[in-house]
């Protein structure tokens, strides 16, 4: 998974697809809680990886470390992490998260690539045609 987040985002939920490493059918991963993920990111720069401490989460709503199963019937496998806003700090142009199962419990390990880019990427100004009619 790649994305583009702007450098200095704070209070950031992600919403990740976590793939079932037993099944050879693509399904995603049921029941997944803050027990059973192990998240870690490193920003380009850094000599060393920074380990989430993972708590329980709930939807839709930002609590540092928080990972919560977004629908364990319709949308099994996606789950809404929180990492923590020094993740997408200025200071750095690219970040890497890593998902890791702690527990044995058949999730795929997942690789999330981050562009931290200078402004909000899809804004209004950056649509707009009238913004891209003047002189920027």
């Amino acid at each position: 998974m790649k994305l583009n987040i702007r450098k200095g985002t704070t209070s950031k939920i992600l919403r990740v697809f976590l793939q079932d490493s037993s099944a050879s059918t693509g399904v995603g991963v049921g029941g997944v809680d803050e027990s059973e993920l192990a998240l870690s990111y490193i920003r380009e720069g850094d000599a060393t990886t920074t380990v989430v401490t993972e708590v329980a989460g709930t939807i839709g709503t930002f609590i540092e470390g928080g990972v919560v199963l977004v629908d364990g019937t319709n949308m099994l496998g996606v789950v809404e992490i929180c990492m923590p806003d020094a993740c997408f700090a200025k200071g750095a142009k690219s970040v890497i998260i890593y998902c890791l199962d702690k527990a044995a419990n058949d999730i795929m390990s997942t690789v999330i690539e981050v562009q931290l880019v200078p402004r909000e990427p899809f804004g209004q100004k950056e649509t707009d045609h009238r913004y891209w009619s003047q002189a920027h």
